[in-house]
């Protein structure tokens, strides 16, 4: 694939709604979109409240906080979760973006049923801030968990995409054994895992470094893309990795049956990340999973 040819991972922001309901972490929610918006861009706010709130939320608590987007206020009576996801859908947008509850900084551990709802729901990548951020998007890096799963490939393209078109920095974090990100191609190699347990790491240095030159054919800047893997668990890694991050990027992957269920690292990376999270679904059918095509 030529250069020329390699637009698809591009990830610009034009429309996005947020759920604005004038807590610190809702405002945070507002302002941190307003960082990796389009200049031209669209935010749709949206507050689930009586008519006083419909008032604070077109100007006290929108006014001064979007830069240079169009901002679109709407106050509704409903399910928070369900409003969200509603307007999201009338108006295609690119993210759903919340704030963490103030209430839940008490149960740290806890995820919100209406950020939780969103997870489990949307069909659009979620993304929940928490608190004022330290780290501006531009020139940062942007973290991307690579367990395996369909949604991982929806993840890294994300990632790479909105790397792409912000000017930042890649880490792809692996966590080993529990979560490969290959198949053994034979019964020997499959056989090598517990005669070896080296083999598991060289396959995945071979793994990453190669889907790190197939992402960068696949974008149009010359991404700095580094990569880890260790030992243990995805949760743990991928939270240490986003303390120094601009944002943490993972699929959401379920387990067959159970897809009301957030899995333990999701929940884990959502509630411990000190930088935004971003929450991808899994790629729809028809899209193709090698970044490169």
């Amino acid at each position: 694939m030529s250069r020329s040819d390699s637009a698809k991972l591009h990830v610009s922001i034009s429309r996005a709604v947020v759920g604005v309901d004038g807590s610190p972490e809702s405002l945070a929610a507002l302002e941190w979109l307003a960082g990796v918006i389009e200049a031209d861009g669209t935010i749709v706010a949206v507050g689930v409240g009586n008519d006083a709130d419909r008032t604070r939320l077109e100007h006290e608590w929108t006014k001064g906080r979007a830069g240079r987007a169009t901002v679109q206020c709407r106050a509704t009576e409903g399910e928070p979760a369900e409003v969200l996801l509603a307007v999201a859908d009338e108006v295609d947008a690119d993210l759903v973006v919340v704030g963490v509850h103030p209430k839940l900084r008490l149960a740290p551990r806890t995820i919100g049923h209406v950020t939780a709802d969103l997870i489990r729901n949307a069909d659009r990548p979620v993304v929940v801030v928490d608190g004022p951020q330290r780290v501006d998007v531009p020139g940062a890096t942007i973290v991307v968990d690579t367990a395996s799963g369909k949604a991982t490939d929806a993840a890294v393209r994300w990632a790479a995409g909105f790397a792409d078109a912000h000017g930042s920095a890649l880490e792809l974090v692996h966590s080993r054994p529990n979560q490969p990100i290959f198949s053994p191609d034979g019964l020997l190699d499959a056989l090598a895992l517990y005669i070896d347990p080296d083999v598991l790491g060289e396959w995945a240095v071979q793994e990453l470094t190669a889907l790190a030159d197939e992402l960068q054919g696949a974008t149009e800047q010359d991404l700095q893309i580094g990569w880890t893997s260790q030992l243990g668990r995805a949760g743990a890694h991928l939270v240490e990795a986003s303390q120094m991050a601009a944002l943490v990027v993972i699929g959401r992957n379920t387990l067959p049956g159970l897809d009301r269920v957030i899995p333990h690292v999701l929940r884990q990376v959502v509630t411990k990340a000190p930088c935004p999270v971003v929450i991808v679904p899994p790629l729809s059918p028809d899209e193709p999973t090698d970044p490169s095509t």
